[in-house]
C-alpha cells in the first residue's frame, strides 16, 4: 500500500507534496480527522520525539486531513489552527491538507474518522507499518521495533516508555 499524492501546508506556511517532499527518508504521519484527537495524537509524541534524536532519516508529522475547502476557508481554519498551536517546531510539524476525505481514506484503507491513525512510510509513500488510535505499550514497541530494523539496530530499547 502506498500514501497518495497530496498537497498541503504546515502552520508555518510551508508547502509540502506527501510523500515526496518530507524531509525525512522515514516518516511516521499521524492521520487526525477531529479536533479531538489531540489527545491521542500527543500520546505519542514521547515516543516519536526519541525516534527522531536518535535516528537523523527519521522525522513526524501530525497530518490535520480536512475536507477540500474554498481558499477562504481554508485561511480561516488555517488560521485557527495557528492560534491554538503557539510552539513553533508543533506548527512545523502540523500539516493541514483539503482532500476529498471519502477517495483519500479508501486508498489507505481507514475505515472512520472517529480515530486517529499511524503510519510509517519511506520517501516513496510506501506503507511500512501502521496502527490506529493512541500510543500503548504493544504499539509503541512495534513501531520502535521496525524503525530499528529499517535503520538494522539492535532491537534493545534504550529510551524509556512513559504514559502506559
Amino acid at each position: 500500500m502506498f500514501f497518495p499524492t497530496v498537497t498541503g501546508s504546515n502552520l508555518e506556511d510551508r508547502e509540502f507534496v506527501l510523500p515526496y517532499g518530507l524531509d525525512g527518508e522515514y516518516n511516521v504521519l499521524m492521520l487526525a480527522f477531529e479536533p479531538t484527537h489531540q489527545s491521542a495524537l500527543r500520546s505519542w509524541l514521547p515516543t516519536l520525539d526519541h525516534l527522531a534524536e536518535e535516528y537523523t532519516d527519521f522525522r513526524y508529522y501530525e497530518v490535520a486531513v480536512l475536507w477540500d475547502l474554498p481558499p477562504l476557508q481554508r485561511l480561516f481554519v488555517d488560521n485557527g489552527m495557528r492560534r491554538a498551536i503557539q510552539d513553533e517546531d508543533l506548527r512545523a510539524r502540523v500539516i493541514t491538507v483539503y482532500v476529498d476525505k471519502a477517495a483519500f481514506c479508501n486508498t489507505l484503507d481507514l475505515t472512520d474518522e472517529e480515530r486517529i491513525y499511524v503510519l510509517l512510510i519511506d520517501r516513496e509513500g510506501q506503507v511500512l507499518w501502521r496502527t490506529d488510535g493512541a500510543a500503548t505499550r504493544q504499539s509503541t514497541l512495534a513501531l520502535i521495533d521496525q524503525v530499528r530494523l529499517i535503520f538494522s539496530v539492535d532491537n534493545e530499547i534504550n529510551f524509556p516508555l512513559t504514559g502506559f
